[in-house]
């Protein structure tokens, strides 16, 4: 779990799953301050130690919402993510 993930977990004082993480931090984010969110989804690629299937669920289920924010930081975020595969990126186009 990526550093700013604990911070945040340990000051609201739960042991969250990723995706309800998820679903919190996509609830208090807006088109404005997408970035922030693009940021943490990346980092989360990266960690070994996040389970990458509930993170690529998790993005599925809200494309529609991230794509309307950053067709291009999905993309890019797409890319990284497991099992997703090219087709998937293509439509994105």
């Amino acid at each position: 779990m990526t550093t700013s993930t604990r911070v945040y977990l340990s000051l609201v004082g739960y042991d969250l799953k990723l995706s309800e993480l998820f679903r919190i931090y996509l609830r208090n984010t807006t088109e404005n301050n997408s970035f922030y969110l693009f940021q943490w989804l990346r980092k989360c690629c990266t960690d070994s130690s996040i389970n990458k299937l509930e993170l690529v669920e998790e993005v599925i289920r809200n494309i529609d919402q991230l794509v309307s924010w950053n067709k291009d930081e999905l993309r890019d975020i797409v890319e990284r993510l497991p099992t997703i595969g090219q087709k998937f990126v293509e439509a994105l186009e």
